[in-house]
Parts: C-alpha cells; structure tokens; sequence
C-alpha cells in the first residue's frame, strides 16, 4: 500500500511539474511575442498575467463553484453518492480532533477565513461553547472531563451530538458550496465513530478528520496561557485556572486515542498536523475541497512576525481619481511617502530585533509600484507580482468617478447596488470578487513566509488583502476604510489579528480615497441562535459533578 501511494504521489508531481513548465514556456513566448523586452531581470513571480485573466460574465457568483441543489448526489436508500459535481461544490463537514490547548480552534478559525474569503460558505460549531451556554461555569472543573464521571461524559455526549444536529439543519440549508466545521476534542474512537454514523445519515456530504497534535513544549505554554482567558477561568485565579486546566488535560489524554488509517473500515479521511503546521499529512483527501484544506494547512504556521500593508504612494493619477491610475509619477506627498516607507520598515525591523534586510516586499508590476519602493530597492529583496495589480476597469479604465456617472450611468448604478460583485465592462474588466480569486496564490504565500513582509499595492488588492486577515465579509470589503500613506502593521495572533495603524505623511486636500457605504434601509431583526434555544432547555437537566474537597 505505501508503495501504491508513494507512486501515486509521485505521479501527481510529475503532472505538476510538466504542467508548470509548459505554462511558464507559454506565458515566456507570450511575453516575446507582446514585445516585452529579454533582460528584464525584475523577479515576476505571477502565476497568471492580468491580461490572460478574462472572465466570461458580468454577473460574478458568490460562490465560484456555482450553485448546486442542497443534497447533491443524495440516492434512493440514503447513502452517501458523490458526482463530479459533489466533488467540487457539494458539503463537507470538518471534524477537529486533539487534546485541549492544541490549535484545534486556531486552525479552525484560519479554515473559516480562507473558505469564507474564496467563497465558500462556513461556519464554525464549537462544543465548549455549547457547553458553557447550557451548563455555565459548573462545566468548567476538570472533575467534569474526568473519566470517573461517567455521568458528565454521557451528558459530554450528548451537548455533542446536539451540536451535531443544529450543524447538519445549517448544512442541509446551504444550497451551494459549504462547510461546516465540527471544533470538538473528539479523542477517542467511541466519539470519531459517533460523529461517522451521524454523517452516514446525511447524503452527499464529505467528512474530513483534523487532528492536531502539539509537543512542543514552547507552544503548549503559550497555548496554556491563552486558554486561561477564555470563558471558562475568566474569574478564577490564574494559578488555580492553570492548576485546573493541567488536571482536564491529563483526564483527556487517560483515554487519548490518534487516528488511525482503520478507522470507519479503512475509508476515514484525515489531515495531521504536528505542532501547528511544521509537519502535515494527508490521508486519502481526494476532491476539491479536501485538497484546499490540505494545501493551506501546509502553508500556516505560528511563527511570530508582521505583515505590513500600505497603499502606493500619491501620484497624479490618484490626485485625478482616475480609476486603474498607475502612472509613475508621483506628488511632492508622494515622494516623501517613499523615503519615510523605507525609513519606517528599517526601523521597526530593528526594533522587533530582525534584520532589515531579511524582510520580503512583494509589489505589482505597475510603474507607480516600483516608483513607490524607490528607496526600498537597494535595501529589500522586491519580489513583483501581476497578481498584485490594480482591479482592472475594462472599458472604462482611465476615467473618474464623475466621468463614469455622466457617461455610463447606468454601469455607476449596478456598481453602487452591489459593488464587491459588480464586473466592469468589456475585456479584462473585473469585480472585487474577481480580485478576491486571483489573490490566492498572494494569500498563501503571504501565509507561507515566515519573515516579515511589506505588501505595497493599489486600493481595491489592499483592502481584500486587509479583509481577508481581519475576517471581514465580502460585501463589506469595498467599504472597508482603508487611509492613504498609512501603514497597517498587522500581528496574527493564536486568537485573532490584530492592527496598528501606522500614518507616515500627509496626503493632498483634494485626493478622494475608500468609498463610502451606502445607507442601509433596514436591520434584520436579531433571534436567539438555536444552539441557544437548546442551551436553554437544558439547563435544568445538568448532572452532578463531583467537587474536590
């Protein structure tokens, strides 16, 4: 059998490998053939030129896979039929397992960020929440995971499977492609076959196994000290909390059980991750989905460092409001943006005791880019990308916003309805949703570093660069008010992203920069989740926990 995979694998490779070098020969003789000079010896990492980038339809899908009915591929007698179209748009449900205080919920967390930002339907369905919501602080001793309480554990059991169930009618719900991740311990064979039964009864959804396994020792206590700010010790002492926390773990791992290949007959799926993403497998993670997942799990990590995201500096163009400007000249703002960018990235290198030129500057292929990093080329290694460019106008390129209300109208009107997926007209023409797909490759790699990095870029790349860090929905991203010459230092934490807002210089009176949201006519009204209407019900039925002397 590891002969079948190894073999596998490395035909898989091959097929990459040839499939790249006839890409990049095409995309070489394209260059030749455009007029593009031979000695340019700029590093272009671009998977694709924005020019080959030409969507076919103006009316851009939320979702990139297309809509698919909510059981697609459902039979007869129930059981789970997977079609092609299953495989790339149908459901799947994400089950984390591990140990508490091992990233479960941190990868859980990075999982809903990058489905959600390529559009893909998620949601998270995390049982210690539950938990807390139905029981409250009388669940949060270690007494109530020990392995001698089996009444606690039954009623574990049962907070799980009714998690389970509220995720399924959310699932079952979604009419495209979505996810729904199952954030649990799950350490045991009993609970893993439990949750593969329940699937079973669901046709057409896939189910993947997460584990995470942690043993270094540096990680865990930093894991351990968040753990105590949670809800579960947020007024206790914080060496009891730690105490306390230490004697759950030790419960968990009396009856720890990793995941092994025989699991459900032999057909389980699962990706394994060894101290948050220095090491990964896979096993038998076949379809679009999984194979996303796994891919991304491969390029997270921990790693402390900061990602530094600016605007290009003012240029006349931008001063004009012309939509695309990418002219390299720059205003008088504009130049003393480029020396205090070149000045500011130095210095806090040295201050978060790095080497400055250790850090990594990724830019479009624009002339305005390059002019905007003039004091940082003979400092930083500058890696261009065409990926990185501006959204693209179509037929209306070049002209402002008063130009496009006056003479297009009715284009200025669908643009304000619904801006992240409006689609400019005419070849090359692109919606902010359109930008969000081919940014991927940006995002991975921004993921993958693990040294600090200064991403200069246009407005519409910066702000769906921004949202995709901080978590921010897709219809919201063209709003998201993002300020000229400004650098957004941002620090991914375990828990969250956290910004510092950096202002270098200032701009010209009369630039115009982010757009405004337009006013929103009404509220939807705010009902009880019903995981709370569950968590209510059973409040009255919580067994007795034993309480140490």
């Amino acid at each position: 059998m590891e002969t079948r995979s190894v073999k596998s694998i490395a035909g898989v490779a091959v097929t990459v490998l040839a499939g790249t070098a006839i890409y990049y020969e095409l995309a070489r003789r394209r260059r030749l053939k455009d007029g593009e000079p031979r000695g340019d010896m700029s590093i272009d990492t671009s998977l694709m030129r924005i020019e080959d980038y030409v969507p076919e339809r103006r009316v851009t899908n939320t979702c990139p896979f297309g809509e698919v009915s909510p059981r697609d591929g459902a039979s007869g007698d129930g059981a789970q039929t997977f079609s092609k179209e299953t495989a790339l748009m149908g459901h799947l449900v994400v089950v984390m397992v591990g140990l508490p205080a091992r990233g479960k919920s941190y990868i859980a967390r990075k999982l809903n960020l990058y489905l959600t930002w390529i559009g893909v339907r998620v949601k998270v369905f995390n049982v210690g929440d539950h938990r807390r919501d139905s029981l409250g602080a009388d669940s949060s001793r270690a007494e109530f995971f020990s392995v001698d309480n089996p009444a606690a554990a039954d009623f574990r059991d049962k907070l799980a499977q009714e998690v389970q169930e509220v995720m399924y009618s959310w699932l079952a719900a979604q009419s495209g492609c979505a996810v729904s991740i199952f954030d649990a311990t799950n350490t045991t064979k009993k609970r893993r076959q439990m949750v593969i039964e329940r699937c079973k009864r669901e046709p057409g959804v896939g189910l993947l196994f997460i584990e995470s396994i942690c043993q270094d020792p540096g990680i865990l206590s930093q894991n351990y000290q968040i753990k105590l700010h949670n809800a579960d010790y947020c007024n206790t002492d914080r060496q009891t909390a730690l105490d306390d926390f230490r004697e759950r773990v030790r419960n968990y791992e009396r009856v720890y059980e990793e995941l092994e290949d025989g699991e459900d007959n032999g057909d389980v799926q699962y990706i394994k991750l060894f101290n948050v993403g220095q090491k990964v497998c896979s096993y038998r993670c076949n379809g679009y989905l999984m194979s996303q997942i796994s891919f991304y799990l491969q390029n997270i990590h921990i790693t402390p460092r900061k990602i530094w995201l600016t605007h290009h500096a003012e240029s006349e163009d931008l001063l004009m409001g012309k939509l695309g400007g990418t002219k390299r000249t720059l205003t008088p703002c504009g130049r003393t943006f480029t020396t205090r960018l070149a000045e500011f990235v130095k210095q806090r290198a040295r201050e978060l005791g790095e080497d400055p030129a250790d850090v990594l500057v990724l830019t479009g292929t624009q002339a305005v880019h390059m002019e905007t990093l003039k004091d940082c080329a003979t400092v930083y290694p500058i890696v261009k990308a065409s990926l990185l460019n501006e959204l693209r106008g179509g037929d209306l390129e070049g002209l402002t916003d008063d130009e496009i209300r006056t003479l297009h109208p009715e284009e200025f009107r669908q643009r304000v309805q619904e801006k992240h997926l409006y689609r400019y007209p005419g070849a090359g023409g692109e919606s902010y949703f359109d930008v969000m797909q081919r940014l991927r490759p940006i995002i991975i790699e921004v993921e993958r570093q693990r040294r600090s990095l200064l991403v200069v870029c246009h407005l519409a790349v910066q702000q769906c660069i921004y949202g995709y860090f901080v978590g921010e929905k897709a219809e919201a991203i063209p709003y998201l008010p993002m300020k000229l010459h400004t650098v957004y230092e941002l620090s991914t934490m375990l828990s969250d992203c956290q910004v510092v807002e950096h202002e270098l210089c200032s701009v010209s009176p009369r630039v115009k920069f982010s757009s405004q949201r337009p006013p929103i006519s009404h509220s939807a009204p705010t009902t009880p989740s019903k995981l709370s209407k569950v968590a209510a019900s059973i409040r009255t039925n919580v067994p007795d926990v034993p309480r140490k002397p």
